[in-house]
């Protein structure tokens, strides 16, 4: 049996105990924007929510693009600029970053601009 087929047969055990009120659309009440880390697969649960909670957007680079970065922070910043600029997100919609401690799990909030230390 292909998987393709295994997936099908799967469908059918599944549909026999599906519940039709569970076909509303979601209503996630945050999104989140994250790279295809696959350490990041559990994100509901590293931010305490819901799977339905939540709308998770994996970017991936385009085909034959790399990205990397040494910085998270800078990254993070940058990303917070691109996604504050664009047109289809009204300005009072909160638009803020973080950096996951792979060493604790705990989440680092990343201002938008770096802080200014005095001279």
């Amino acid at each position: 049996m292909s998987i393709i087929d295994g997936a099908l047969k799967a469908n059918l055990d599944y549909a026999k105990r599906y519940d039709p009120k569970l076909g509303k659309p979601p209503a996630p009440q945050i999104a989140v924007v994250t790279c295809m880390d696959p350490r990041l697969s559990n994100l509901p649960e590293i931010l305490g929510l819901r799977q339905a909670d939540v709308d998770v957007i994996r970017t991936s680079p385009a085909p034959m693009r790399f990205f990397s970065f040494r910085d998270p922070e800078q990254n993070t910043r940058e990303q917070i600029k691109i996604v504050r600029s664009h047109p289809w997100i009204a300005k009072d919609v909160p638009v803020r970053g973080f950096v996951l401690d792979m060493e604790t799990g705990l989440l680092r909030e990343v201002l938008a601009a770096p802080r200014q230390t005095a001279a």
